[in-house]
């Protein structure tokens, strides 16, 4: 069999057959312009952590195991036709983070991706990553993260950026809702490099410390506003609860902190003309036990 390609002739020899039983010569398969389904409405998919990910995730009775194998394997077969991938989380404990990098193809970057944990119990979908982070959006991704617990261990070096819930990079934006915040090695949530994390109006859970809560460097900007924030545990943040930093803005007002006395650490650290936004709130506003502090050209007001 031969197939002509411009005005290339490709033999069998360099024919697969692709897994929608059309034939792609290798040298396009990695390439955008291959040809790739359109999705025609929302993608659903499925995970547990009695997966396996050599099932196709396409069902409840098929899910795999991680949701990294979920997002390589639709970010290389579909065209997203501006629809999203819905990752539908089994309850259960899983042990490895995920990685949402660049748009897919037909990505609008807003919410491409949706992990759907239990908003209700949030604590049933745990993400517990040892040495890394729970979830990561770099490069204009765009992310929903709902109704999960995360956990994650580890301390970040100039070359590993590890111990964080939730890490935003280079313009990327996400929305948690309902989510439950565990210990982690560094930092529950950070918007970095002109990225966004929005917790979306909605009421979570804090049951564990870290080095901070939230953090905005670089031009990035955490959004908190209207939320009830409730602290189940006694926690302890090292750092500080919020903290802005080169640039970065943290807005947090018209939020009601259950159990704030649960909070150990500075309120605050607004440092090298990073910004807290408080919309007039007191010195007090946020929860901790020692008062927070404005260095540098920064912020809080």
């Amino acid at each position: 069999m031969t197939l002509t390609y411009g005005q290339s002739t490709i033999t069998a020899a360099h024919i697969e057959r692709h897994p929608n039983n059309l034939f792609v010569p290798y040298d396009l398969m990695d390439l955008k312009t291959a040809i790739r389904p359109k999705l025609t409405a929302d993608l659903m998919t499925y995970v547990s952590p009695s997966g396996n990910n050599s099932n196709d995730g396409l069902s409840a009775r098929t899910p795999k195991l991680t949701v990294q194998n979920v997002i390589d394997t639709a970010s290389k077969t579909y065209d997203f036709n501006g629809f999203h991938c819905i990752i539908n989380c089994a309850a259960g404990t899983y042990t490895v983070g995920a990685a949402f990098v660049n748009k897919p193809l037909g990505g609008t970057g807003q919410f491409d991706w949706v992990v759907q944990g239990n908003e209700t119990t949030p604590s049933n979908v745990v993400f517990n990553v040892a040495n890394g982070n729970c979830f990561v959006a770099a490069y204009g991704a765009g992310v929903q993260i709902r109704g999960v617990r995360m956990l994650a261990t580890g301390t970040p070096t100039v070359y590993n950026s590890i111990g964080y819930g939730i890490l935003a990079f280079g313009s990327a934006y996400v929305d948690t809702y309902a989510c439950d915040f565990g210990a982690c090695g560094h930092t529950h949530v950070n918007a970095a490099d002109g990225s966004i994390v929005n917790f979306a109006s909605t009421n979570y859970r804090i049951s564990g410390g870290s080095q901070y809560h939230a953090v905005a460097t670089g031009s990035g900007r955490v959004l908190n506003v209207v939320t009830t924030v409730t602290v189940s545990a006694a926690v302890t943040f090292g750092g500080a609860f919020v903290c802005a930093t080169t640039g970065g803005n943290v807005v947090i007002y018209s939020n009601t902190f259950t159990n704030p006395g649960n909070v150990s650490g500075k309120r605050y650290s607004a440092e090298s003309c990073g910004n807290i936004q408080v919309n007039g709130n007191s010195a007090t506003y946020l929860p901790g036990s020692v008062a927070g502090t404005s260095v540098t050209g920064g912020n809080y007001y």
